[in-house]
Order: structure tokens, then C-alpha cells, then sequence
């Protein structure tokens, strides 16, 4: 059997197939210094001799090796002592065709090793460098990971925290909110009150800017008392809704074409709907919702007689509703801005109301898990569109 390897720090690197081993090239390593491997680790370390040693497997063997300065490894022909001894006589012609296939081969092996082997161990060694450059890459990239999912981790208990919080502060806000609209309404209806008396009683008496200047504190006061009222319906979104039930939307929209019947009578409206499904929600919200909405779309109805169509359809696990008109249409700028608290985009003198109908509108869809956004041109009409999910037969 013949060896050949080289010195990698501490050990024996073999660099070919073995007899006993076919697998041992690159992948059998021994220690320098080990009892097994004698004859391999003198002819690393630049020896030249021959003898009986222990081979790689613990095996007695005759040997003999020899060192390869141009390469800088070591060359070993060898055969089992057990092998040898059967056949005495031959010994010496053995002994004597190692040697000589030792100090033939020296020349052969290192120009055809350094062919066949020094190509593949170059590539090894490149892989092996590129090996380390992704495993430091790798490391680099885990600590990084790690230090981001700390800082998420501690990003998602502040999160927690921060609406907690922040739940916490709306439901006090809420019932102040309630609780200071209502106790307002009783002063404010004594204001009134008060005034339209003053007016009766001292009417004749009063100058015609003293009269001009009660007219301003009951206007005021009577759009106070709308402000408060409307703020009232705003806070009782969330804190006084009923309990989600299934019910016919249908039932929702002709409640809400009884409450707008004056209106619409009086613009000459024409309001259709479509087929209109079971939700789970709110019954009274929706009709507040829808109420919002069709009003709205009859307030700002332009020169043309207001035309509004209602349609669902089911779309993604959830119902779009949509309310649209011919109306006068909305900027694409104020999209965002009109479901905001008292948020008007004309003047009191053109348009009643106190710009909180489409805020409370939001506040009923939010709290039905669904959205609202609109899409407009100015004088073209306006389409409100909200999503309520389906958690009926079809869900």
C-alpha cells in the first residue's frame, strides 16, 4: 500500500486513496505524535528510513518512507508484517521492490500528484476560504437578526403598551366627552330659552341692532346645542352601541328613508337601492350610517335634482356598500379631511350642519372591523364607499 501526505498543523493530512481505506484522501487525518501513523509522519516531517512501525489502523507493517522536498509531503510504501512473514523467502525481493518503487516513484508521483492532486486541493482551499467568508457573512448577518428582533421585541411591548394606554385615554375621553355635552344642554336650553322671552317681551322696545344682536345669541346657541348634540352622537359610538346582532340591511335603509322623508321631499329626490344583505352589526348605527350618507349626498345636491342609488356586493369576505350621487363632488384634497371632527368644507350661510356626521360615519365602520373612503369629482357626484364583514351563511 502506498501513502502519500502532507503536514497540516498538527496532523497528517492523506492526500490519496488507500487500499484498506478508498476513502481516505482529504478525509483520513492523523495526529502527530499518535502511535498509529508512525511512518507517514516521519516522511512529513522530512525523514527518509524504513522499518517495522504501526500503520493508520494499528497494523504492524514493514515500511519504508521517504520526504518530497519540491511538494513538501511525504511518500510511504508499505505492507502488513503479517502479509510479509508468510512468505519468507520472498522478503527480501519484497523488501528490496518497495525500496525500488519507492525511489522510482518519488519522480513519477510528485509530477503526476502534483497534477492530479494539487488542482483539487487548490480548489479546496479556495471553497475552504470561501466557506469562511460565508460562515463569518453568516454570523454577522445572525447577530444582526438577533439584534433586530431584540429591538422589535422591545418596539412590539412599547406598541402594547403605548395602546393600552391610548385605549385607556379614548374611553376617558369618551365618557368626558358625554358627560360634559350633557351637562351642557341644560344651560344652553336656558340661554335659549331665555332669549326667545327677552324677545318676545321687550321685542317692540329693542333698536333694530339690539334686536340683530339677539338674533346672534340664539343662533349661536342653537348651534351650540347642535354641536353638543352631534358630539353626544359621536361618543356614544363606542360606548353606547347596541350588541352585534344579524339583521336585513334592508331594515336599516327604510328607517333611514322615513328620517329623511321631509328632506328628500322637499329636494325632489329619487333614491334607489339595490339588494341589500344580512350583516352582523349594529342595526341603529347603520341606520345612523346610512342616514349620514344619503342626507349628505342630498344636502350638497347642486342645480340637478338629487339622484342617490345604494348598492351591496360581496367582495372578499366582506360587504361594499356604496352610497353615490350626482351631487357637487369633493377636491381630491380634502378625501382625508372630511371624515375628520368638525371638519366643513364650505361656510355655514351656503350648507347647514357641523362637519361631524362623516366622522361619526367612520367611527360606526371602525367599530364594525370595516372602512370608508370616498371617490369624487368636483361636479360630477360622489361615490362613499364602506365595508362591513360578512359573518352570515355565506362567511
Amino acid at each position: 500500500e502506498v501513502l502519500v501526505g502532507r503536514e497540516t498543523g498538527n496532523r497528517v493530512e492523506i492526500l490519496n486513496p488507500l487500499r484498506h481505506d478508498p476513502k481516505a484522501a482529504l478525509t483520513r487525518k492523523t495526529a502527530i505524535g499518535d502511535v498509529s501513523g508512525y511512518p507517514i509522519q516521519q516522511a512529513v516531517q522530512g525523514k527518509t528510513g524504513s522499518g517495522m512501525a504501526i500503520d493508520y489502523r494499528g497494523k504492524q507493517v514493514i515500511a519504508a518512507w521517504k520526504y518530497i522536498p519540491s511538494m513538501k509531503w511525504g511518500l510511504v510504501a508499505k505492507i502488513d508484517a503479517r502479509e510479509a512473514f508468510a512468505d519468507v523467502t520472498n522478503l527480501r525481493d519484497l523488501v528490496l521492490m518497495i525500496l525500488v518503487i519507492v525511489f522510482a516513484l518519488s519522480g513519477v508521483m510528485a509530477f503526476s500528484m502534483a497534477q492530479s492532486i494539487s488542482r483539487p486541493i487548490k480548489r479546496l482551499t479556495e471553497g475552504a476560504a470561501a466557506v469562511g467568508s460565508d460562515l463569518k457573512s453568516i454570523t454577522a448577518s445572525r447577530d444582526e437578526l438577533n439584534k433586530e428582533i431584540d429591538i422589535r421585541k422591545k418596539a412590539e411591548t412599547a406598541l402594547v403598551k403605548t395602546a393600552e394606554d391610548l385605549a385607556r385615554s379614548n374611553k376617558d375621553l369618551e365618557q368626558f366627552a358625554y358627560v360634559a355635552s350633557h351637562d351642557l344642554q341644560e344651560p344652553l336650553r336656558a340661554v335659549a330659552g331665555f332669549m326667545g322671552l327677552l324677545k318676545k317681551q321687550f321685542g317692540d322696545a329693542m333698536n333694530e341692532t339690539a334686536k340683530e344682536y339677539m338674533d346672534f345669541a340664539v343662533e349661536g346657541a342653537e348651534r351650540m346645542q347642535r354641536l353638543i348634540d352631534d358630539l353626544l352622537a359621536y361618543s356614544r359610538v363606542g360606548t353606547k352601541g347596541r350588541k352585534f346582532a344579524m339583521f336585513p340591511m334592508k331594515e336599516s335603509f327604510d328607517d333611514a328613508m322615513k328620517n329623511l322623508k321631509i328632506a328628500i321631499d322637499e329636494a325632489n329626490a329619487v333614491v334607489t337601492r339595490g339588494d341589500m344583505p344580512e350583516i352582523y352589526g349594529d342595526a341603529s348605527q347603520m341606520t345612523q350610517m346610512l342616514q349620514n350618507l344619503i342626507g349628505n349626498a342630498i344636502k350638497f345636491h347642486g342645480p340637478n335634482r338629487p339622484e342617490i342609488n345604494v348598492i351591496a356586493l360581496r367582495k372578499d369576505g366582506h360587504w361594499q356598500i356604496s352610497v353615490a350621487d350626482n351631487g357637487i363632488g369633493i377636491e381630491p384634497q380634502y378625501f382625508e379631511r372630511i371624515f375628520l371632527i368638525f371638519q366643513r368644507l364650505h361656510g355655514r350661510t351656503q350648507y347647514k350642519g357641523t362637519g361631524i356626521g362623516l366622522a361619526v360615519c367612520k367611527r360606526i365602520v371602525e367599530r364594525h372591523g370595516g372602512k370608508i373612503w370616498v371617490e369624487s369629482k368636483p361636479n360630477e357626484g360622489t361615490v362613499f364607499y364602506f365595508t362591513i364583514p360578512d359573518k352570515g351563511e355565506n362567511a
